[in-house]
This record gives structure tokens, sequence and C-alpha cells, in this order.
């Protein structure tokens, strides 16, 4: 977990032959008189960002001078490096920083400095950074170590932690929080203390905004009329993952199963009672048994010897999958723990023929495993022969029919949806357009269905209209205020998936400039851009270098293998790779087409941007206004006529 949290206290040992320092400098009366951290919570297509600014004020009441050492450390909440933007000065001017000494309790650097306070002299410390805050399945936690700050003499004055986030922060987007807020407001938190020190420090555990915006829309789509199960299986899934989350460190007692089991399971039974109006598909029905079926097993590991229902509702659900179609290494564990468990629990009770059932029924289950060993091996031959014809759908899907969905696709690199994304941004004198087309995929639905959750959370902000159909988004952006606030209002609610980080990266740029300039009888008009399509690069060659360094832990395909674990590892490898290779070449075919008509429909110009690159685009232009014309020269002939007549009068 990274605490995004820098904080500055006395050193605990001071440097040979300097003044009394360190740990004595609280007993010497240093006095931390005021702090405030000021952080900004954004989220871009990499992370979760804190942008820390941190503001303390030290007062030396005493009448001699006292040298004070200041440890600069990040590691007082959790292990980690100091940021490597980190900025400090002191008096407005920059601090000289020196490593700090070797320390047998922590094996991470810190930095630590020295200042003489003149005798009731104070002291202005300023740190500014930059970290990347962590995320686990859309939890996101934010740690400031405030308390450190009791190590200084006296009750400062004040002290003060807010927390501003770009996209605003619903309050059920919070998911805990140390000591209570004191303000909040849809883009702020705040915690302050007057006169006392701070006996706790301050946490936040929220939503990631991405993950949150996908958890609005798919709620939003499960509750809508004709929701089908698609719907109810997404929101069921966001539900589990919720309901997967481990306790907080600042909260032992934060119970995330207790809260999120109940409507994952309903979610999940609804996609299986949708009805024949729109029937459940294979797999969403066989995702949505298995899931059923972990949740069930949680759920009897919490209860204990008070969790044999549960069990056998694993049992059940599981047996469902496999009659579903889902691969039987998929689901052999999870029936061989019900089974083994409902053994246990039958033998404790007393019931010797149930105990003897679950048991046949154990037996039996290690038979099928056993024989499908053999099919399983077969299998793998033919995803080989698929492999070694770069046939890689055909491949995947042998691999997914026998080993699960989870062995074709490496966790969190999954292929992209679309060989191509083309992107036009066409900016008008009243809006602007970001037409978004994911071209020449294999998966159309999946690019739909994409397409369609970006459209939902598009129209959730002020000002922006969107419409999704087959491979393309259309958002058109009313320009009511600052384009780019508003722009990255709209960036930060789109989906996290990776197709979009080109759209993202077309949204997340924020210097535009346009100008218009009414002349006697001309308009002037300038358009000016700075265009950065580098982000959208750097993400899909994270996923394809992911991709390929996952590939190369796996045997090599020449390599001589043994089991089936192993030959599975081949056919992995050659699918990794071919994935990471598609994410390549979904980076060299994208491109921007950047077009603009401000002054006039007909006088517009276009640029071709690649991904991967920055430019600056400008154009302008000049046009005739011909009415102005007309009304010059009847005002100068008027006047001629009038001169005219002037002259012959006299």
């Amino acid at each position: 977990m990274a605490s995004s949290a820098v904080t500055s206290v006395p050193a605990p040992s001071s440097p040979a032959g300097s003044t009394p320092a360190g740990s004595k400098a609280a007993s010497r009366g240093v006095e931390l008189r005021v702090q405030t951290v000021d952080a900004l919570i954004v989220q871009d297509a990499t992370a979760v960002w804190a942008d820390t600014q941190v503001w303390i004020r030290l007062l030396n009441p005493a009448t001699q001078t006292v040298t004070i050492t200041l440890s600069l450390s990040a590691a007082h909440l959790a292990r980690a490096d100091l940021p490597s933007d980190l900025q400090a000065t002191l008096d407005e001017k920059p601090l000289p920083t020196h490593p700090a000494a070797s320390d047998p309790n922590q094996d991470w650097p810190g930095l630590t400095a020295e200042h003489v306070l003149a005798p009731r002299g104070t002291a202005s410390l300023r740190l500014s950074y930059r970290q990347a805050l962590s995320e686990t399945a859309g939890l996101t936690q934010f740690a400031y170590p405030l308390s450190a700050a009791s190590r200084w003499a006296g009750a400062p004055e004040s002290l003060r932690v807010t927390l501003k986030f770009a996209a605003p922060l619903a309050r059920e987007q919070i998911l805990g929080h140390s000591p209570p807020i004191q303000k909040q407001t849809d883009t702020a938190l705040t915690w302050e203390w007057e006169g006392q020190p701070a006996s706790r420090d301050v946490w936040l555990a929220f939503m990631a905004p991405r993950w949150w915006a996908d958890f609005a829309a798919a709620r939003s789509a499960a509750t809508a009329a004709g929701a089908g199960p698609a719907e109810h299986l997404a929101l069921g899934e966001r539900y589990a993952q919720l309901a997967g989350l481990p306790a907080l460190p600042f909260q032992s007692d934060a119970d995330f199963f207790a809260r999120y089991y109940p409507p994952a399971v309903a979610e999940l039974q609804a996609a299986l009672a949708a009805g024949d109006r729109r029937p459940a598909t294979a797999g969403q029905t066989v995702a949505a048994h298995l899931l059923l079926a972990n949740l069930y097993r949680r759920q009897a590991d919490r209860l204990g010897r008070a969790g044999e229902s549960f069990w056998q509702l694993v049992a059940t659900e599981g047996q469902a999958a496999l009659a579903q179609g889902a691969a039987a290494a998929a689901v052999r564990d999870l029936l061989s723990e019900a089974y083994t468990r409902l053994t246990e629990l039958a033998q404790a009770s007393g019931d010797a023929a149930g105990a003897t059932e679950y048991r046949g029924r154990l037996a039996a289950l290690q038979a099928v495993s056993s024989s499908a060993a053999d099919s399983r091996t077969a299998r793998l031959a033919q995803a080989g022969q698929a492999i070694a014809r770069r046939d890689f759908d055909v491949a995947r899907q042998i691999i997914a029919e026998t080993f699960g969905a989870d062995a074709a696709v490496f966790p969190g690199s999954r292929p992209p949806l679309a060989n191509q994304a083309l992107l036009i941004v066409t900016t008008e004198p009243h809006a602007r357009v970001f037409s978004l087309t994911l071209a020449d995929g294999g998966q159309p639905a999946a690019v739909e269905a994409l397409l369609r959750q970006a459209a939902g959370a598009a129209m959730r902000v002020p000002g922006a209209q969107a419409l999704a159909a087959a491979d393309r988004l259309t958002i058109t952006l009313l320009m009511e205020g600052g384009l780019a606030e508003a722009q990255a209002r709209l960036a930060a609610a789109l989906p996290t998936a990776p197709e979009l980080a080109l759209l993202s990266a077309a949204l997340t740029q924020d210097k535009t400039a346009w100008q218009n300039e009414d002349r006697v009888v001309q308009t002037f008009w300038r358009y000016v851009e700075q265009v950065d399509l580098r982000s959208a690069e750097s993400t899909w060659q994270q996923l394809a270098d992911r991709l390929t360094a996952a590939g190369l832990r796996l045997p090599a395909p020449d390599a001589p293998v043994q089991t089936v674990e192993e030959r599975l590892g081949q056919i992995q490898r050659g699918l990794w790779s071919a994935d990471a290779s598609a994410w390549r070449s979904l980076a060299a075919e994208s491109r921007v087409t950047y077009r603009v008509a401000w002054c006039d429909p007909d006088v517009t110009r276009e640029w071709q941007v690649p991904v991967g690159s920055a430019r600056v685009l400008t154009a302008e232009a000049t046009r005739w206004l011909p009415e102005r014309l007309k009304w010059l020269a009847l005002g100068g002939a008027a006047f001629l006529l009038l001169l005219a007549l002037l002259v012959w009068r006299r």
C-alpha cells in the first residue's frame, strides 16, 4: 500500500559533531506551530495519483540558537521509497539534503537535513511530490502520518489535511476513513485540529475514480428496464470483487464480505433467472454458477460447523457449472473441497449414510478427473497445431474449453478487442466531437458492449452527449465552460479499458487555444493546440511488455516437457507472445485525425497524428464579410455624392 505520505520530524539521532538536534530538539523546545497537507487525487491511464503539498512552520521559543536535524521519510506507514520528484524548500529556498544514516529498523532510504533556528526564530518548510496510490479490485488507499507531528514540542496551533478530487467523490465511493471527517463536499475532504496534537494518522479508503464509474454504470444498466443476464452478471462480478476485499489496515473490523455478499448473490441469481426473453449464454451461465459457488464457499468457511448448507450450495453450483460446459479443471478443486467438508461434517454429526454418499461423489469426481487427463493431453496437441499455423483464436478457444477461461488469458493483460483505433476530433464553434472507431476486431459483441458502457459513463458528465453503435463511439462535448476542465471530467468518467487509451490521451491534453477577431470587413481566426498521444502508446506498450515477460517465464516451444502443466505453459507462451504483438500492432496502426472548422464550416484544417506522437497544431484563416463590404461601398458612394453636391453649390 503506497501511503502517499512524506513527513518531517526531528531525526532520531544527530550526525557526529552537530549541535543538539534530533530527539533533543523536542527537549530544547522546538515547536511545530502549523502543518497543512493538501493532496489532489487524479487518475490517468496508468494509475491513481496523489499530488501532495505539505507546509510546516517551526518555532524556536528559546533565547538561544538551536540546530535541528530534519528527517524526511515516506516509511512511517508503509515501506516505501521517497518520491523521485520530491522537492523541499526551507524559507522559500531549496533545502539541501543527504541520505539518512542506516537504520536497522528500516531497509528503505530516507533523507536528512540540518537547519539552525535563531532565538525565537521560525522556519517554513514546504514539500511537494507525486505518488501513485495502490489499487486492488478498485480499492485505493491514501494515508498521511500526521501523528508524527507529536514528536515536536508543545501543541500546534493548527493541523489540517485536505484531499481534493479531480472527479466528484460520491459518499458511497468511500469505503473507510480515520479519524472522522470534519468537512466533506463532493470534491474535497478535510481533517483539522486546533490547539491539540493529532493522536491518529489520516487514512482514506475509496473506490478508484474509474472503477467507481464502471461500477456505477454496471449498476445503472442492471437496474434499467429490460436488463438481462449480461447486465446482472456484470454487476454481480463487481459486487463479488468488493466482497473479496481484505480488512482495512486502520479498521480491522471492516467486513466487506458481509456488506457486499448479499447483493452479489442477488445479482448472480438474477443473471440465471433472467427469463426466456433474454436467456443467458452458456458462458454467462457458467460464470454465474462459478461465482456463486465461490461466494458460498467463503460463507461456509465463515460459519464453520454451521456451514453445511452452504457447502451443499457449493456442490450444487459446481455441478451446475459442469452441466453447462465448464472446464473440469476449473471446478474440480472446488467440488473436491465441498465433498470433503460435507463428508467430515456428516461424520461429525453421526450421519453415516450422508458421509458414505459424499465419499462416493468424491471418488466419482476423482475418477472423472483421472480419465480426463488423457483428453487434456489430446486437446493440448490440437492447440499446439493451431499455434503452429498461427490460428491463435482457435488455440485460445481450445484452452478455455479445456482448462477454463482464466487459463486462456494472462491475468490483467488480455488481448486487444480491436486491431486498430481510429479517433477523429472535430472542433467546431460551439462543440467538440470525439468519434472513436475500434476496427477489425474479432470480438464485435465485446467491442459494442465496451463502447456502450463508455457512452453511458460519458452521458453522466455535464455538457456531454454520447452515442454508441457497433464499433463506433461518438461523444459531443458542448463548450459551455472551460474545455480543459470538461475534457478532464470526461476522461475521469470513462471505463479503464486499454482500448480507450487513445481517447483518454486526446482528452487529457489541456493546451488548446483559439481566437476570433472581427475586423472592419474581415473575420480573422487562429487555432493552436498541443497534442500528446504518448500516453496511449505507453499503455499499450506496457501491456505488451508484461505479456512478453510472462511468456519468457514459461517453457520454450522446443523445450522437452513431461507434464500437462508444462505443455499448457508452452501453449500459453505462444498465446502471450501473440497478444503482445497484437498490442504493439494496435499502437502502430492507430491514429488521431484532428479537424477544426472554427469560423466557417467551409474553412477547415485537418491533421493526422500517429500514436506516440506529440505535435503543435496551428491554423489561421481570414474571411471577407460581403455584407460589410456592400455597406462600406454604399457609404463610400454616399460620401462621394455628398462631396460632389458641396463642390457644385460652391
